[in-house]
């Protein structure tokens, strides 16, 4: 298939029209208290945000976005959020929970 080929305005049309369905998930850390954090897949900071709080009923103490790439100890094994990703069908989604110290 040559691209040169393509109709170029029809290709934009369709990107904007997202006709594949493609959509941005990514992985949010949301504080819940001094020790206590969520981990959260959403599309956006804010989708992440506004999940948390119908969710729990209360407002995060923040949010911050981590790399899929990021890898964290999950009973024996080791994961990436990218994998983890991978057992979820629908989003936005708790991944898991963090207690600090």
């Amino acid at each position: 298939m040559d691209l040169n080929e393509a109709d170029h305005q029809k290709v934009t049309e369709m990107i904007g029209n997202n006709v594949l369905g493609f959509h941005k998930v990514g992985i949010y850390s949301l504080k819940m208290d001094q020790k206590a954090f969520v981990f959260i897949y959403a599309g956006s900071q804010a989708e992440a945000s506004q999940f948390y709080a119908k969710y729990f009923h209360k407002t995060p103490l923040n949010c911050h976005e981590y790399p899929l790439e990021f890898e964290l100890a999950r009973g024996n094994e080791v994961i990436s959020f990218r994998d983890m990703k991978k057992e979820f069908e629908s989003f936005p989604a708790i991944a898991g929970y963090f207690m600090r110290g």
